[in-house]
């Protein structure tokens, strides 16, 4: 099988240390640059994803950017419309088995007629200093809008997009805590409406120890998914542990995106899942109340 050498761009990210390990495979390499290169993964903030998109459209390599693609709904909008190969967003949750377990427990029925969903995504990266240095671009709203319930709810927004595409997904309403007056973003929670379902989520950088939890409630049973582990419950038979294994990373969408280079089936989202998640993000970013 033949190599695949991939460039990192934006080595601002904080997940730098997460794609360099993925590249860390037999059979893969980090490419020089471009002109060495068989794909790229894109890191950096958003205002240099947007920059870096636009200086590449007559690249023509396959792209894994990470998330969000641009600043805004509209901004991403003008990069799909000009961007002719394969791009894509690291949008790891969907890469995960715990969440194919739900999305197939969803499709069966299993949980019935599904009434709510709620949904918390949060670590203590706040309190422990990581966005600092290199990745202080993620406290400041013009890099990188939203802080921290945009940075960690499109993820939760392109698993239930994902979970159920014919669902409509719409925010009602988002609420944010800031660091200090004027202050980055650094937790949030938001309501929405997911088909039949509310959906309450909450995200941020100030929870300690954090985690990953969705819990989706249905007229048949509950299903929990927590970091690596989905558990079913129902009324009659008791809790039954359908998944477990290594909680969601974001390795999962590197491994994915060399997949499908190689050939394997597409999970990563394509250019109207990003867009659908960058409007819905504008949504979660507007002013506070």
């Amino acid at each position: 099988m033949k190599p695949l050498r991939i460039a990192l761009l934006g080595t601002s990210h904080v997940h730098l240390a997460d794609h360099l390990a993925a590249l860390d495979r037999p059979g893969l390499s980090r490419a020089a640059g471009l002109p060495q290169a068989d794909a790229v993964i894109l890191g950096g903030s958003p205002a240099d994803r947007e920059r870096l998109l636009a200086e590449m459209t007559d690249v023509h390599l396959p792209v894994l950017a990470e998330k969000p693609l641009a600043r805004s709904a509209d901004a991403t909008a003008a990069l799909l419309r000009r961007w002719q190969g394969h791009l894509t967003t690291a949008m790891f949750l969907r890469c995960s088995p715990v969440f194919a377990a739900l999305r197939h427990a969803v499709a069966a029925g299993t949980l019935g007629d599904i009434a709510a969903v709620h949904a918390d995504f949060s670590h203590p990266g706040w309190w422990d200093g990581v966005f600092t240095g290199a990745a202080a671009w993620m406290g400041d709203e013009e890099q990188a809008p939203g802080g921290a319930l945009a940075d960690l709810a499109v993820h939760l927004l392109d698993v239930l997009l994902w979970i159920r595409p014919d669902w409509p997904l719409t925010v009602c309403a988002a609420d944010r805590t800031r660091s200090a007056r004027a202050g980055p973003v650094v937790a949030g929670s938001a309501l929405l409406r997911w088909g039949p379902a509310l959906v309450t989520l909450h995200t941020g950088w100030t929870s300690r120890p954090g985690g990953l939890r969705v819990a989706m409630d249905g007229s048949h049973g509950r299903a929990v998914v927590d970091r690596g582990e989905l558990t079913l419950v129902n009324g009659s038979s008791g809790p039954r542990t359908v998944h477990r294994g290594p909680a969601p990373a974001a390795a999962d969408a590197v491994h994915a995106f060399v997949g499908e280079l190689r050939g394997a089936g597409s999970v990563l989202p394509r250019a109207a899942d990003i867009l659908r998640c960058a409007e819905l993000a504008d949504r979660l970013i507007g002013p506070d109340d």
